[in-house]
């Protein structure tokens, strides 16, 4: 905020200034001056119209654009029929239940509880953000489970569960009921688990767990939502399917993980296939056999927290303990590192360099993670000044480390660069220099300081923050004892991280030799001024693989 106010010549005031200029203003501002401001705008003309999309239109377009606004504007408006507000359904789910085991980990200041129907919860109360609550109900499970044949079922049902509503309730209805309350229907199928999180207030908290309590007992499951779904999941293959990064959200992850279908995206037509059946059985099952567990952190009150979970989650007759097997946590990733190239169908000029180099770390070894993660950062140093200050290409070259929370022995160093097509060869050779330099000469003193210092930072302020105690400690923090003894030590242990383990772990993992190499590119740059196929200082890369349908946001 302070570089933002120097730029625009302005003076920058505090939040406490802030609100003794503006508050007064708001404090006299009603809906009537609303209301009239918009119609004083909204009469000022002037408007413009914009058209975008992939149809054709017949004929002139401006004029066939300008009669169609112009018949729309004949047309008499009418007010809405008033609807109705429905009751909300979901207030009683049984008798409170009971407590069976209470503790306190005093020096986290966190309360771990199970309840007699096998229900565990963790409290924190903070202060960090006033009147705010975070609630996560964690349900294990997730695309470890996704059944054989039904590739793409996660993420189908990620995207479109929270669209079916409840069993009492539609999504548009419960639009209307929830109006003015601050509670969220967050969800998402993770790796390992099915997911409710949300933001609240101490006001609303019996809100939020009843409407989470809901979600997992009584979903709606409406046939609307699949039909959603096929819209959706269309507009967002067509999409993908014209851009770089398409190809590496679903290609790359299921070549890594040596064809394995939970990873990436299946083709269009497979994702075509999936229904609200499959969905309905899928989650049904997990909801009704997965280890459950709620983490509350933020502005709460402890004992009333513990009562709105009783008359909830804890009233329920009895929730699952079962856990995935260790069978469904191995990936059979491929042994031997290869290159691909991948031409996609776009306008946009640009390619897209991503190298992986497997670490065989899963989130579970902290002390290995943090030590990659500085490694990453000592790479991506190296890389932003080679590529970016003496080669001038890629803006932002990344490179950062990232553990599988759900596969054991599942996780990579991973460098992605957008470049100049032309030059995307070059910048992938320079990538592979860097990392082969890196293993046989290691990092100097200074090279960790700058990696550490802003790290240790990080790592100091997330302790302010209630996402870092959620996510980083209270999320199976019964089950996983070790995430307490990881946030106890993780300052501690970061400052004591030396040049020699780092140098250890580059020549363990990095090289040009050990790198799985990906170039996307335009087909329109198919043939480029410099040799486009990625490869390393010894030799050609392997035959390039052709190019298929995108995939969402997932990555190893």
């Amino acid at each position: 905020q302070l570089i933002g106010t120097l730029q625009e010549d302005q003076v920058y005031t505090s939040s406490v200034d802030d609100l003794a200029l503006i508050g007064p203003a708001l404090g006299r501002l009603t809906p009537k001056d609303c209301i009239e401001a918009l119609r004083s705008a909204w009469g000022m003309g002037g408007r413009s119209l914009f058209v975008t999309g992939n149809c054709s239109i017949a004929g002139d377009p401006l004029e066939a654009i300008r009669a169609a606004y112009a018949a729309a504007a004949q047309k008499t408006v009418e007010a809405p029929a008033r609807q109705e507000v429905a009751t909300w359904g979901y207030t009683d789910f049984g008798a409170p239940g009971k407590v069976v085991q209470r503790q306190r980990v005093e020096d986290l200041d966190i309360t771990q509880l199970r309840f007699e129907n096998g229900l565990r919860v963790n409290l924190k109360r903070t202060d960090f953000e006033a009147g705010q609550i975070s609630v996560r109900v964690r349900v294990d499970g997730g695309s470890l489970l996704e059944p054989a044949g039904q590739a793409g079922l996660s993420t189908f049902a990620g995207n479109f569960f929270v669209m079916g509503g409840l069993g009492k309730h539609s999504m548009d209805e419960l639009r209307r009921v929830l109006a003015g309350r601050n509670v969220s229907p967050g969800f998402r199928v993770a790796e390992e688990a099915l997911v409710f999180s949300g933001r609240t207030t101490p006001d609303d908290l019996l809100l939020q767990l009843q409407l989470f309590a809901a979600a997992v007992t009584d979903p709606g499951y409406r046939p609307e939502s699949a039909r959603q779904s096929e819209k959706l999941f269309e507009q967002y293959y067509n999409r993908l399917s014209h851009t770089v990064e398409g190809a590496l959200q679903m290609q790359v992850p299921l070549l890594l993980a040596g064809g394995d279908p939970r990873h990436g995206l299946p083709d269009r037509e497979t994702m075509r296939q999936r229904t609200l059946a499959e969905m309905k059985a899928w989650l049904g099952a997990q909801f009704a056999t997965g280890r459950m567990e709620l983490c509350l952190v933020g502005d709460l009150d402890v004992e009333k927290t513990i009562e709105a979970v009783a008359r909830t989650f804890g009233a329920l007759p009895k929730v699952g303990d079962t856990l995935p097997p260790e069978s469904l946590r191995r990936v059979k990733a491929p042994e031997q590192p290869f290159s691909r190239e991948f031409l996609v169908d776009t306008k946009i000029d640009k390619a897209l360099v991503a190298l992986y180099w497997p670490t065989r770390t899963d989130s579970r070894d902290y002390r290995r993670c943090r030590r990659l993660g500085l490694l990453a950062e000592v790479f991506s140093d190296r890389l932003r000044v080679k590529v970016r200050e003496e080669l001038g290409e890629s803006y932002s070259p990344d490179v950062s480390q990232e553990a599988s929370t759900g596969y054991w022995d599942y996780g990579f160093i991973q460098s992605f660069l957008m470049v100049d097509p032309a030059k995307a060869a070059r910048v992938n050779q320079v990538v592979l220099e860097i990392s082969e330099k890196l293993r046989r000469e290691g990092i100097s003193e200074d090279e960790l300081k700058r990696a550490k210092l802003p790290n240790l930072t990080a790592k100091r302020e997330s302790l302010r923050t209630n996402g870092y105690w959620l996510s980083g400690v209270l999320d199976q923090c019964q089950e996983r004892t070790d995430k307490l003894e990881a946030a106890r030590n993780r300052i501690s242990d970061t400052e004591a991280i030396s040049v020699a383990e780092l140098n250890a772990l580059a020549a363990e993992l990095l090289g040009s030799d050990r790198a799985f190499q990906f170039l996307i590119r335009p087909k329109a740059a198919a043939v480029p001024s410099e040799a486009a196929t990625p490869g390393t200082p010894n030799g050609p890369a392997s035959p390039a693989a052709p190019v298929g349908a995108p995939a969402p946001t997932a990555k190893p």
